[in-house]
């Protein structure tokens, strides 16, 4: 059973990257992106890998949006 959940899991992290590309590219002003990725972050946050997201963040740029979300994920939002 656990072996089906870890593409689950990949998914979530490239929708989150994907998410942070698009939130970037639109000017950093669409709250639907910014709601998606904290909602994935909230719901699924303790299960995904943060070492991969911050290795992929920092290749594609957006390491720094990254780390915004988890921050407001846990309540500490900063200039979103």
């Amino acid at each position: 059973m656990r072996l089906k959940s870890k593409p689950i899991f990949l998914l979530l992290k490239i929708f989150i990257l994907a998410k942070l590309e698009w939130f970037r590219a639109g000017g950093e002003t669409s709250e639907r992106q910014w709601r998606d990725i904290i909602g994935v972050l909230d719901l699924q946050g303790d299960r995904l890998d943060f070492i991969y997201l911050q290795t992929w963040a920092t290749r594609l740029g957006i390491l720094d949006l990254l780390q915004r979300a988890i921050q407001a994920s846990q309540g500490k939002e900063i200039g979103a």
